[in-house]
């Protein structure tokens, strides 16, 4: 079966929306199928004129057709020059008939290409709020492109969504920066949950974007953030709502970054980055490549009676 040619074709989902076929594969830039055409009844006057316009184009292709036959005449007959002379008059002859040019519309330019990403889903208990990881930084188009795919996803969910974009260069979730924030409406409680319209949608990029780079050799025998906090848990202590927070590693230099409630996990593969960055913190437990930092300031600080027992758990798991 022979591929349609690019352009706009009914949508082969069978929704009521036309989508652009780029000529090998069916993109994501759709729009509304055209309003049906409905024929205003002819008047005899406009019938006349139709039919002289009729008489007129066949004399055109008559007469083009008569010019065509005696130029292979001649080109049998004469010589190299009069060929030429010939095939000039058939190019002269055929630009005397734009009939057939009349009708045809200008091809809409093809649609914003969309970069290969991946989508994760941040916790399984909040589905709304999810990442969309991609391997270099995008233009403001294409994370559009790619918010609409995901919204196209989601049409038949009323809610508000959001969505972070990061960047890694290796396509990993655990070494990736933030570089755009995202976010759509689908139905009413979409609309006010997010304070856009129905249906709505933005994404703003963040200010200097930065993609990260390759996630630094970690020691297969290192403490990693992970076993830190696992072992604050076993040890009965409160770890009130881990997450993964290493897309904010890319300035500290960090591999790995767990955040809670309660404290912060930096992990990190170079002894002279984990010293320098943990200065920073005047509230924080350093050993070796991994370092507590606790919250002193804000509506919700860090328990003070807590702090010595995380850091003695972090003493432990690192050997003393």
């Amino acid at each position: 079966m022979n591929a349609p040619p690019a352009g706009w074709h009914p949508d082969p989902e069978g929704s009521q929306q036309l989508r652009y076929w780029d000529g090998q594969q069916w993109t994501s830039a759709t729009q509304p199928m055209p309003a049906a055409y409905t024929p205003t009844p002819e008047t005899p006057e406009q019938a006349k004129n139709r039919k002289r316009q009729l008489l007129a184009i066949a004399i055109v292709i008559v007469g083009f057709l008569v010019i065509v036959g005696i130029s292979k005449l001649d080109l049998g007959k004469n010589d190299e020059n009069t060929a030429e002379t010939t095939t000039t008059e058939v190019v002269t002859s055929t630009t005397r008939a734009p009939v057939t040019t009349r009708s045809t519309a200008a091809a809409p330019a093809p649609p914003s290409a969309t970069p290969m990403y991946v989508v994760t889903t941040d916790s399984p208990g909040r589905p709304e709020y999810m990442t969309a990881i991609v391997a270099k930084l995008p233009t403001q188009s294409e994370l559009e492109n790619i918010l609409a795919e995901i919204r196209s996803d989601y049409l038949q969910k009323d809610g508000g969504y959001h969505v972070a974009f990061d960047c890694s260069s290796e396509m990993e979730p655990t070494a990736a920066s933030r570089i755009a924030n995202g976010k759509f409406a689908v139905g009413r409680i979409g609309a006010a949950r997010t304070g856009l319209s129905v249906g709505g949608s933005e994404v703003e990029m963040l200010t200097n974007p930065k993609c990260a780079g390759p996630v630094p050799d970690v020691p297969a025998d290192a403490v990693s953030a992970d076993d830190v906090l696992l072992a604050i848990r076993n040890a009965g202590l409160p770890v009130i709502d881990p997450r993964v927070n290493t897309t904010f590693c890319l300035e500290s230099g960090c591999v790995k970054l767990i955040t809670t409630d309660e404290f912060s996990i930096y992990q990190f593969a170079d002894i002279e980055k984990a010293n320098k960055f943990s200065t920073i913190f005047p509230s924080h437990h350093q050993n070796g490549l991994i370092f507590l930092r606790y919250t002193q300031d804000g509506s919700d600080p860090t328990d003070p009676a807590l702090i010595p027992q995380y850091n003695a758990v972090l003493d432990q798991v690192m050997g003393g």
